[in-house]
């Protein structure tokens, strides 16, 4: 299903899924940005311009 489709009731679908567990939007939000910082810092040995050849 493409987000278009969804682009007026996204917001509603997501807060009604996450209801069930007892938290807001704000704190999966928070979660995911920090799952995606701590997979980033796991990266960063590849990362650098060393490890590039640079």
């Amino acid at each position: 299903m493409e987000f278009e489709e969804y682009k007026q009731s996204y917001v509603a679908e997501v807060e009604q899924t996450i209801d069930v567990a007892g938290q807001s939007h704000d704190f999966f939000i928070r979660v995911k940005v920090d799952e995606l910082v701590a997979s980033c810092g796991a990266l960063r040995p590849f990362l650098s311009l060393e490890w590039l050849g640079l």
